[in-house]
């Protein structure tokens, strides 16, 4: 088994050939359209359609494609959360940047937290309340 990404309320599985997809919605004007997304932490590549134009530093709201549950962080609304798990059958939450072009990405496990991409110094009062909230409940 590889490494696979699921939603955390239909366990539904995110990634397909190398990429996760998810369902972006963007509100001024409002608009939707499907993207892809690295499956590798630290790979900050989208593909999109070229017609769904996303504006850097825009919120965006990211659904899971299989059961549209909105994949927002409950700790912090810049925030979206999905699940990984690995060859070895260990399970991660990973939340990532719901703004467009900023790059921060965290793989929690247990108390240990990894940041990833050059944003994450943005977040360092989300990464305080983990820390002192062990065990994480309602990421």
């Amino acid at each position: 088994m590889k490494v696979n990404y699921s939603c955390p309320k239909c366990k539904g599985l995110l990634n397909i050939g190398g990429h996760l997809v998810f369902i972006i919605k963007a509100k001024t004007p409002p608009r939707k359209g499907l993207i892809f997304l690295s499956t590798e932490i630290g790979d900050y590549k989208v593909i999109k359609h070229p017609y769904f134009e996303l504006e850097d530093g825009e919120k965006t709201d990211v659904f899971c494609p299989i059961c549209h549950f909105n994949l927002k962080c409950s700790r912090n609304k810049n925030l979206a959360r999905i699940v990984m798990t690995d060859a070895d059958h260990n399970k991660y939450e990973i939340v990532f940047s719901r703004i467009v072009d900023e790059k921060c990405t965290y793989k929690i496990k247990g108390d240990e937290i990894i940041e990833y991409g050059k944003h994450t110094s943005r977040y360092g009062s989300f990464r305080k309340l983990l820390q002192q909230d062990y065990p994480f409940k309602n990421i």
